[in-house]
């Protein structure tokens, strides 16, 4: 920081001094990678296609205190003192989670700008070379015309020459930030009710179901629209309730991205029926030019309005995986156990529910007891017969069952199963979790990243961290441990 408001003001004296030229000329700016720093003006310039990205005055100062001892480790203290944030709390992560977004600019390729060093903090792992006025024609040098006049004639022959240049630089460059073609981001716009909101989630879910079971794109899902900033995919499906009269409808909208076309815009009936379940699959599946099974998920769904709202408002608050959401999607499927007391798709989803909350409860009320989820494992098991018994909820608590009774072997043959028809993240962490237990750490690590990478949510890492035995991040997966998203929540199904 020192070093950088030293050469800025060499340079602010320097313009205002006669036309004497140094032998040395002062900094401007800073090249790291694809972009040139410019700390006078706390933004990031891309010389190569013109882009800039404004920095936060937080960000702009942890980079220029990194610029300052480019490849040596520095502590989280130190940056914290010069970001001016508290250093034990989160603030200094979410700096350098914010600073690495802003180098990265969405590209899924870019280098790796700042290393985490595991318990002794970060380090710039780019070379950082000095910019000086006279490599940067955009600069006023001095103020004799016949000096600018010499400038701008060779400015307009190097423009000659690399203008054909910078067009096919920028190309590639816009090729490089392309959305990913195998990628469908499903994007839900919550609304203040919680039951129509139980009900979007629902048929969001089966359709991102449906998408990831009957064709080759992987499917994530969002509650945020902020997050289409961090996650490129080529096509959209937004869902979002709307009133027609009184009815609650739901307003489905795919759109392709790259070719700003609408491939489908549709209402269906915000109920949850087979009809507008099974409509709505087979509508996504027919938009994508997928063929359409001759049984969909949904239509083997009862009839029964009551029962189908308790399901989907307990898969909604399971869908949120925290530890209130969790307990309020224990009491919601108990409910409907009640009713339906041998149902596959019930008693996995409640199984499920209480092994993770029996982890992650910390508001002093008692987690379930495991004699209960033992019980419900039991009835389960007797009902391996039915065709339900062959669902991905089931396969997924079966596998976290197996972890609790620390047989890895045998939940990894069960999710090889879930995994073969569908990449959740919490199938990932179960994955990890079961790697760990067996000495695989690698494997654990991949898992866990990937898990990551499926649904980065701060309650993805509490799952990592805690669910059936604590796991240090540190060891296992190093990279994870300062990476946070706190403007948007993302979940994949």
């Amino acid at each position: 920081m020192k070093l950088i408001r030293r050469l800025l003001a060499r340079f602010s004296r320097d313009r205002q001094a006669p036309a004497v030229m140094d032998d040395v000329q002062p900094a401007i700016g800073f090249q790291l990678g694809r972009w040139r720093f410019l700390a006078r003006h706390a933004r990031l310039h891309d010389p190569v296609c013109g882009r800039e990205r404004p920095l936060t005055p937080r960000a702009a100062r942890l980079l220029a205190c990194l610029i300052e001892q480019p490849g040596i480790v520095l502590a989280p203290a130190e940056l914290a003192a010069a970001c001016g944030v508290d250093g034990a709390g989160h603030a200094l992560t979410q700096a350098v989670s914010e600073l690495r977004q802003a180098l990265r600019d969405g590209c899924d390729d870019a280098p790796c700008y700042i290393q985490t060093v595991p318990k002794r903090g970060y380090r710039l792992a780019v070379p950082v070379t000095a910019v000086t006025a006279s490599a940067c024609p955009a600069i006023w040098l001095g103020g004799r015309w016949l000096l600018f006049g010499a400038l701008l004639a060779s400015f307009c022959v190097i423009l000659a020459i690399a203008w054909p240049l910078r067009i096919v630089d920028a190309k590639v460059h816009r090729l490089q930030g392309l959305p990913n073609p195998r990628r469908i981001m499903v994007v839900f716009e919550p609304t203040k009710d919680e039951s129509l909101n139980a009900r979007l989630v629902g048929l969001g879910s089966l359709a991102a179901y449906t998408i990831a079971k009957y064709s080759p794109y992987e499917v994530v899902q969002s509650i945020s629209e902020r997050s289409r900033v961090s996650i490129r995919s080529a096509r959209s499906l937004q869902l979002r309730v709307v009133q027609v009269g009184q009815v609650p409808y739901l307003h489905a909208r795919l759109s392709h991205q790259l070719i700003e076309q609408v491939l489908l815009d549709k209402h269906y009936p915000l109920q949850l029926q087979a009809p507008a379940m099974t409509a709505l699959a087979g509508d996504v599946l027919r938009a994508l030019h997928q063929p359409v099974p001759e049984q969909l998920p949904g239509a083997d769904i009862v009839d029964d309005l009551y029962a189908s709202e308790l399901f989907y408002q307990g898969y909604y608050q399971f869908f949120k995986a925290d530890a209130t959401s969790l307990r309020e999607a224990v009491r919601l499927l108990e409910e409907l156990r009640a009713r339906y007391p041998t149902r596959p798709e019930v008693l996995a989803l409640l199984a499920t529910s209480m092994l993770v909350l029996g982890d992650l409860a910390t508001d002093g009320e008692p987690p379930p007891k495991r004699a209960e989820v033992d019980a419900i494992m039991a009835v389960l098991a007797a009902q391996s017969a039915s065709p339900r018994y062959q669902s991905l909820l089931v396969y997924e608590a079966r596998a976290l069952y197996a972890l609790y009774r620390g047989q890895p072997q045998q939940g990894l043959a069960l999710l090889e199963e879930v995994l073969r028809k569908r990449d959740s993240w919490r199938a990932q962490v179960i994955r990890g979790k079961l790697a760990e237990l067996a000495g695989q750490l690698d494997i654990a690590a991949d898992a866990y990243t990937r898990a990551w990478l499926l649904r980065p949510n701060s309650t993805t890492q509490v799952w990592i961290r805690q669910m059936a035995f604590k796991s240090d991040l540190a060891t296992v997966a190093p990279g994870l441990v300062d990476q946070h998203l706190h403007d948007a929540d993302v979940y994949v199904k």
